[in-house]
Parts: structure tokens; C-alpha cells; sequence
């Protein structure tokens, strides 16, 4: 088997862009078109099929992996991001809303929007180990006036995911702590302030 895939790859790899547009075309049960007619593969990534898949294509579904790697994939978008033209670029986001139904740069920025909540999450939760007094802390106070109500709501299931405890609860029992009424009142503006803002 292994043989035949790199026997394959040889001569996938000897083709030009045109050969593998025929070639795409002449396996159906590699690869398929769209309503929007853009060939895609039917999610069958050896290394035959990758070679041999529009370059557009290849560079979405590079995306989308680097996407479900979190963190580690990072690497991956930005090598792409920056070895190819504007015009591959482009062609990389239509392939990958074609493919996937959605933006690529709404896909990265909510992946990035929900590292940083499960990084809030724990640094509220290091915060209220460590007995502080949360009202008195610049950090906790910019996240709670900056952020928005999607955004906490992320910051806040992430906590009880983590910590199994609800997040509003144990604010609650934290702002207690030695806090004056004036003091008190003030961040609950700000929270609430920011409740209506999406």
C-alpha cells in the first residue's frame, strides 16, 4: 500500500495545475463539486489526495485543522497567512467558506475570543484563591467593564467547567470581603453596565 501511495505522489507531483484539475475531475470518488462549483475532496486527506486537491482547498482545510489544534496550530495559519499571495489568500477564504459554511476570520477570532475567556476564567479563579480582594484589582475590573455580555457569559462557563462552580456566586461571596457599600455599588455599575452590550 505504501508503495502505491508514493508511486501516486510521484506522479501527482510531476503534474501541472492543469493535470490535477483533470485529475480531480476524472475521480469522483475523490473528489466532488459544489452548488457554488468549487471542487472540494470528500474528506479523504492522505497525502495523495492533499497533493492532488485545489491549492484553495488545501489552504482552508490547513485552516480548519490549525483551528481544532488550538494554540499549537497558530503556526500553521501564519506560515499560510504569509507564504501566500493576496490573491491565493483570497481564494484560500472562498474555498473555506464553500467547504466549512463559514468565514475563516470569524472562525479565528472566535477561537482567539475563547482562548483569552478560559484564560480570564482562571485568572479570576487564581484572584479569588488567593483571597483578594476582587474590587481593589485593576485586572478584574477592566475584564469586567471591557468585556461583553457574550464574553462573560464565555469567561463564566468556562469557570464552572473548570472549577465546577458557578462564577456569580462565588463573586459574590468575593466582593464581601471587606469592601465598602460605595465601593461595592461602583462595580456593580460597571457589570451591569456592560450586560446590555453585545
Amino acid at each position: 500500500m505504501g508503495r502505491i501511495c508514493w508511486a501516486l505522489i510521484s506522479i501527482a507531483g510531476k503534474l501541472e495545475p492543469d493535470g490535477k484539475n483533470s485529475l480531480r475531475k476524472a475521480t469522483p470518488c475523490l473528489f466532488s463539486t459544489d452548488e457554488r462549483h468549487f471542487e472540494k475532496s470528500n474528506e479523504q486527506q492522505n497525502a495523495v489526495v492533499l497533493w492532488t486537491m485545489h491549492p484553495w482547498e488545501r489552504d482552508a482545510r490547513f485552516f480548519k485543522e490549525a483551528l481544532t489544534r488550538g494554540t499549537k496550530g497558530y503556526s500553521l495559519i501564519i506560515e499560510v497567512a504569509c507564504t501566500r499571495s493576496s490573491e491565493e489568500l483570497l481564494g484560500a477564504r472562498k474555498a473555506y467558506h464553500s467547504i466549512f459554511h463559514s468565514s475563516v476570520e470569524e472562525d479565528v477570532a472566535s477561537h482567539v475570543r475563547d482562548e483569552i475567556a478560559k484564560s480570564e476564567a482562571e485568572f479570576l479563579h487564581d484572584a479569588i484563591k488567593k483571597n483578594a480582594i476582587l474590587i481593589e484589582d485593576d485586572e478584574i475590573i477592566r475584564i469586567f467593564c471591557t468585556r461583553s455580555k457574550l464574553h462573560l457569559k464565555a469567561i463564566s462557563g468556562h469557570y464552572k467547567q473548570f472549577f465546577g462552580k458557578d462564577l456569580d456566586e462565588v463573586l459574590d461571596a468575593a466582593m464581601r470581603k471587606g469592601a465598602d457599600g460605595f465601593t461595592q455599588e461602583a462595580l456593580t455599575q460597571a457589570i451591569v453596565s456592560q450586560a446590555d452590550v453585545i
